[in-house]
């Protein structure tokens, strides 16, 4: 079977894993350079070690600030006021700063009214990573590249996001990937994926993500 990179805007078929685990040399990062700020947000309950460890570890490797709560009532509003906060901050600081979003389950709906709250603001998000969300709202232009991870297996919820009316610059990826809900956020072929694209070269480049007998992902575009 052949295997796919996708390039923004290009498709490139490789004939075989390795050539493609040669190519994808070229195309993974180590994560965000110095001007890029990235806020990772746990699902509800995530304040329990057992269960927020997913974005948790993913926050410390990258060095992006780690929300994680036990119920909506403390983590809805006062994160996305924290975040929005902390963005204006480093914004009028560093005006070439760019900020990624990252969140899991609850924490991807989150993420994703913060992004939409953003472009209120007309600020820019460079990436935003939705992790199996039960009701993420509509991606607005001000978004530069979203991906979309779901699973279908028990316990996932399998929500596919949308662009809000009209957006046609968000580049959208939607992944189906063979985890369960609970340890997709810990997944080595999520995170792998999230941290190549905290990057600014990732701008323009889309992969790694492909094949899915590489890297466990399913392209799945709509």
């Amino acid at each position: 079977m052949k295997n796919i990179a996708a390039i923004v805007g290009l498709t490139i078929i490789l004939s075989n894993s390795s050539a493609l685990a040669e190519e994808l040399s070229v195309t993974r990062f180590t994560g965000p350079d110095e001007n890029h700020y990235s806020y990772f947000i746990n699902g509800l309950a995530s304040a329990i070690p057992a269960i927020g460890y997913g974005l948790r570890d993913l926050s410390l490797s990258l060095g992006g600030k780690h929300y994680s709560y036990v119920t909506p009532v403390e983590s809805t509003v006062p994160i996305q006021i924290s975040v929005i906060a902390d963005v204006q901050k480093q914004l009028d600081a560093n005006p070439g700063a760019k900020f990624n979003l990252v969140g899991v389950s609850y924490g991807g709906n989150i993420a994703t009214l913060i992004a939409q709250q953003l472009n209120a603001r007309k600020i820019s998000v460079n990436y935003l990573a939705v992790i199996d969300a039960p009701a993420p709202v509509s991606i607005t232009s001000n978004v530069h590249r979203v991906d979309n991870f779901y699973c279908r297996r028990v316990g996932c919820i399998g929500q596919k996001i949308r662009l809000s009316r009209g957006n046609k610059t968000t580049i959208r990826q939607q992944f189906l990937v063979r985890e369960n809900h609970i340890a997709l956020s810990a997944s080595s072929t999520v995170t792998e994926r999230i941290t190549g694209q905290l990057s600014e070269i990732a701008m323009d480049v889309v992969s790694p993500a492909l094949p899915e007998d590489l890297l466990g992902l399913t392209e799945d575009q709509e």
